[in-house]
């Protein structure tokens, strides 16, 4: 069967209802009668929770009946007056910053050892190297010692030496 012979039929109902359907009858009565000084003095009514009850809604209030202080003082408030928009200064410390070496960038691999030289491997991101004493690398790094359970490398920009765990000998 084609889907058309039921969509079709269901369209063509879904569309009369709507083009000759009785438009709803409205619920809310709006009273505009109602004098100024009236509407400050009584509440408003609320409206019944019955759906074909005639509930009423109130007229729009002044500006002066809602805000009076605006009113009196004729001239616009400014609403952000009392905020502290004054930013705080940093304080300054009493010890200046200490600038150090980064941090090794090095990932330990693993290390073997031959012909009584130690040789390492040392990974970052996805380069891998193979460093003995001596050895420089990336021309920032030169590894000074190897000496399970660590490896020392100096820093060249700052002359600072850094240790990297390694375990111990196996």
């Amino acid at each position: 069967m084609n889907r058309w012979h039921v969509l079709g039929p269901a369209l063509a109902a879904a569309a009369g209802l709507l083009l000759f359907a009785d438009p709803p009858a409205p619920s809310v009565v709006v009273n505009p009668t109602v004098s100024t000084s009236a509407r400050a003095e009584t509440p408003p009514k609320r409206a019944r929770s019955t759906p074909d009850s005639d509930a009423v809604v109130p007229a729009l209030l002044d500006r002066h009946v809602l805000y009076p202080m605006a009113a009196a003082s004729g001239a616009a408030r400014d609403l952000f007056a009392d905020l502290n928009r004054a930013v705080d200064a940093p304080v300054p410390s009493a010890e200046p910053l200490k600038v150090g070496p980064p941090d090794l960038p090095f990932v330990y691999v693993g290390k073997k050892q031959e012909a009584g030289e130690w040789e390492v491997f040392l990974s970052k991101s996805e380069m891998t190297w193979v460093v003995k004493e001596g050895q420089l690398v990336e021309n920032v790094y030169q590894v000074v010692k190897i000496a399970p359970p660590v490896l020392t490398m100096v820093y060249l920009p700052m002359n600072h030496l850094q240790t990297l765990p390694i375990g111990e000998a196996e």
